[in-house]
């Protein structure tokens, strides 16, 4: 019977084993360094599209329902003071758009009489009966822009606000229209807004100077762009006014 030596040496791991262990576990590593980041990526692409499916969704119900709403009544002279100073109101005009822009740079101006007014805010007043409504583009002030910054580079779009303007119609008082003036932002990140006139069979990049005149179609188009990816998703619907309302106002010149 043999006895083991107690000075019979131990084996350990060698260096090139050491180094294989080493390569394994880096390739593993890499792999799911870009799994995650893969599944990562792929979450803040549904969520951006998301944020802006609802964003389009929000502005196209809105404007369309109004716009379908529209009534037969002259825009205000005076518009929205200071705030459309840019977009006057000539003569008898019961429908305005103002062409400002095209493509990406489109920031054009619609407004109109409805019957659809906001609902009332919040220790605010509300605003019953026909409502003058005006939608523009505006640049976010310093604290809109603090709230929901955007990172800088080339694929980055300036951004606006959408907003929406509304005073009672057929006001004579000025005092009035100034204290039921509203402004609220429809929605962020919107990165083009423009409208086109259906005229005649043919579509027109504005409606000036038609008195009382409605053309018998508007289009809708805008973009969006996402807070937390620079995926940029354009949106376009079209609105028919009704025949008998657009005659009305024909026949009421």
């Amino acid at each position: 019977m043999m006895i083991p030596s107690v000075h019979s040496e131990e084996r350990g791991f060698t260096l090139i084993e050491l180094l294989l262990v080493s390569v394994l576990l880096a390739i593993l590593s890499a792999i799911l360094y870009g799994t995650i980041t893969a599944i990562l990526s792929s979450r803040a692409m549904v969520t951006t599209e998301r944020e802006i499916s609802r964003t389009a969704q929000h502005v196209l119900e809105r404007m369309s329902k109004e716009l379908i709403s529209r009534v037969v009544s002259p825009l205000s002279s005076g518009g929205f003071g200071d705030e459309s100073s840019d977009a006057p109101v000539r003569g008898r005009t019961y429908l305005l758009g103002v062409n400002r822009g095209s493509g990406n740079d489109a920031s054009d101006i619609l407004r109109f009489v409805s019957s659809q007014g906001s609902p009332a805010q919040v220790g605010g007043n509300e605003n019953y009966g026909l409502v003058e409504v005006e939608y523009r583009l505006r640049e976010p002030d310093a604290q809109e822009s603090a709230r929901t910054p955007l990172p800088e580079g080339p694929e980055w779009q300036k951004v606006n606000n959408l907003i929406r303007l509304e005073q009672p119609a057929e006001v004579s008082s000025t005092n009035v229209q100034e204290k039921r003036r509203f402004r609220t932002t429809v929605a962020q990140n919107i990165t083009s807004l423009n409208f086109r006139y259906l005229k005649d069979g043919s579509w027109q990049n504005s409606w000036e100077g038609q008195g009382a005149r409605i053309p018998e179609a508007v289009e809708i188009t805008f973009s969006v762009q996402g807070v937390s990816e620079p995926s940029v998703r354009h949106f376009r619907t079209a609105v028919a006014l009704s025949k008998a309302r657009r005659t009305s106002s024909i026949n009421s010149q």
